[in-house]
C-alpha cells in the first residue's frame, strides 16, 4: 500500500477509487469534510479508536507488510462503507498507528516516520521489518510465524492395526503432506500471468531441468545428461515412432518411478500456479514438461518407445492432476494433495514408504485418498524383462480428520507376473484392513505444552 507522508499541519483525506483501491490525497479542509460526512453519514472519525468504535490495534506480529507486498497487495486501500473521509495529521497518524504492533510504537517514539519513509522509497518493507526484529524476536514476521506453523504441520504421525490373509500386523509411520510444504512458496500475482509469461516459465523451467541434469551428472549423481548427449547424438526431440512402452530402462525403481515422478511432476503444476496460471494452464504446463521429459531429456531409454507408465499414470494423471485440483476446481475449504508416508508395518509399508493422492472435504473434515506403495525392490542389474508389470499394492483410505482416524482396504497385487498377459489372468494376491489413529504434529504439540 502507498502512503504519501503527511506534512504538518496539512489536511489529507482517504478515498475511494474506481478500482477499489485506497489512496491518500489532498483534499479541502479536514474541518469541513469531515463536517460534511458527519451531517451526511453520522460518521465521525475518532482520534484515538477504541474497542467501542469497532476499531482495535493489531496483536503484535500480526502484520506481516512482507508477506501482503510478496502477494501483490493492490496499493490501494478501499473503505467502501466510508466514501470519502478527510483526516488531519493526528487523525491520520492515528490511523498509521493500527498497521504498526503497539510494542513497536513504544519502543520507537519516532515510528511515523518510518512509515513515510516506507512511502516515499526512501526504505524498503524488508529494511522496515529488520528493523523492528532489531527490537527484539516479538517483532518477527508473521509470515515467518506461519511458516514454520505450515511446515509443522505438513508432518502427521501415525498408527494402526492390519488385518490381512497372512495375519495381523501393525503399522507405525510419519506422514509428511507435499500440498502443505508447497503452501510455503509465495506467490505472483494473478494479474501477471498471461500466455506470454506462461511460455517464459515454461521455457525457464526446461532451462531449469537441463542445467540440473548436467549438474548431477558432473556431480556423479545421475548420468541422464551424458546418455541424453551420447547415446541419442544429441538435442532432439524424438516420439520413438510414436510407440509407448509399459516399461522403461529406470522401471520398477520405486525411488524414482513411485515417489519421483508424482512428486516432480505434482510440484512442477505447483510452480505454474504460484507463479500466478490457473490450474489448467499449469496442468497444460505440466503435460508440455511431460511431453519434454520423455521425448526429450529421456528418450534415450526407450523400450522400444516412451514409457507409458511415466507418461501416462505418474506424470501425466497423478501428478499434475491433483495438484491442479485446487480451491477454484473443487471449492473453497476443499484442496487436493500428495502425501509421502515413512514407516513400518503390513505389505503396504514393506519397504518403509508408501504414497498417497488424496481429496480433502473441508466442511466434512474427510480426507478421500488413493495408496501405492512398492511390493517389490529392483536389484542392481536387473533387466526390463524381468521386473514385475506391476511393482506396486494398491489401496484406498477414508481418514476423518475431525477424530483423527483412518480406515483402509488394501489389494495385494501380483508381482510375480512379468508382461500384462499374465498378470491380467491373475492380479491380486491377496488383502489388507486396516484400522488406526493419525495426529497432525503441529496440533499434537500446541495441545502438549499448552
Amino acid at each position: 500500500m502507498r502512503i504519501t507522508p503527511l506534512l504538518p499541519d496539512a489536511a489529507h483525506s482517504l478515498s475511494e477509487s474506481a478500482e477499489n483501491a485506497p489512496q491518500i490525497v489532498s483534499t479541502q479542509p479536514a474541518e469541513e469534510r469531515l463536517e460534511h460526512i458527519e451531517k451526511r453519514s453520522g460518521l465521525s472519525v475518532p482520534n484515538k479508536p477504541s474497542g467501542a468504535d469497532g476499531l482495535s490495534a493489531p496483536k503484535s506480529s500480526a502484520v506481516s507488510l512482507s508477506a501482503n507486498h510478496t502477494r501483490g497487495v493492490s496499493p490501494t486501500l478501499t473503505i467502501p462503507a466510508l466514501g470519502e473521509v478527510s483526516l488531519s495529521s493526528t487523525e491520520s497518524k492515528t490511523l498509521l498507528s493500527h498497521m504498526v504492533p503497539g510494542d513497536y510504537q513504544k519502543l520507537e517514539p519516532n515510528w511515523y516516520k518510518d512509515m513515510h519513509a516506507l512511502s516515499s522509497g526512501s526504505m524498503s518493507i524488508a529494511a522496515l521489518e529488520a528493523k523492528m526484529e532489531e527490537r527484539g524476536t516479538v517483532f518477527k514476521s508473521a509470515s515467518s510465524k506461519k511458516t514454520w506453523n505450515t511446515f509443522l504441520n505438513a508432518f502427521s504421525a501415525e498408527a494402526g492395526l492390519v488385518l490381512s490373509n497372512r495375519g495381523p500386523d501393525g503399522e507405525l509411520g510419519l506422514r509428511i503432506d507435499i500440498k502443505k510444504l508447497t503452501e510455503m512458496v509465495p506467490e505472483r500475482s494473478r494479474d501477471r500471468s498471461n500466455f506470454g509469461t506462461w511460455l517464459l516459465d515454461t521455457v525457464a523451467l526446461q532451462g531449469f531441468i537441463g542445467l540440473t541434469l548436467y549438474t548431477a551428472n558432473k556431480m556423479g549423481v545421475d548420468e541422464t545428461w551424458r546418455e541424453f548427449t551420447e547415446h541419442n547424438g544429441g538435442p532432439h526431440f524424438d516420439m520413438a515412432g510414436g510407440e509407448f512402452s509399459w516399461k522403461d530402462g529406470n522401471f520398477g525403481d520405486w525411488i524414482a518411478n513411485g515417489v519421483g515422478h508424482p512428486i516432480i511432476f505434482y510440484g512442477t503444476t505447483e510452480i505454474y500456479k504460484k507463479q500466478g496460471h490457473g490450474p489448467l494452464a499449469a496442468w497444460f504446463g505440466t503435460l508440455a514438461t511431460n511431453i519434454m521429459f520423455e521425448c526429450f531429456w529421456e528418450h534415450y531409454e526407450k523400450t522400444p518407445g516412451v514409457s507409458g507408465h511415466d507418461f501416462f499414470l505418474m506424470n501425466g494423471i497423478i501428478g499434475p492432476t491433483f495438484s491442479a485440483l485446487s480451491e477454484e476446481i473443487l471449492g473453497e475449504g476443499n484442496r487436493a494433495g500428495l502425501a509421502v508416508h515413512a514407516g513400518v508395518g503390513g505389505s503396504m509399508r514393506r519397504y518403509n514408504s508408501m504414497m498417497e493422492a488424496y481429496v480433502e472435504n473441508g466442511k466434512k473434515g474427510h480426507r478421500y485418498s488413493v495408496m501405492w506403495s512398492p511390493n517389490y525392490i529392483k536389484e542392481p542389474g536387473t533387466s526390463r524383462k524381468d521386473v514385475p508389470y506391476m511393482p506396486y499394492d494398491f489401496g484406498l483410505r477414508f481418514t476423518d480428520l475431525k477424530q483423527g482416524f483412518y480406515v483402509a482396504a488394501n489389494l495385494n497385487m501380483n508381482n510375480t507376473a512379468k508382461e500384462f498377459d499374465d498378470f491380467k489372468t491373475n492380479p491380486i494376491k491377496g488383502f489388507e484392513l486396516k484400522a488406526g489413529f493419525t495426529i497432525d504434529l503441529d496440533k499434537g504439540l500446541k495441545k502438549l505444552f499448552k
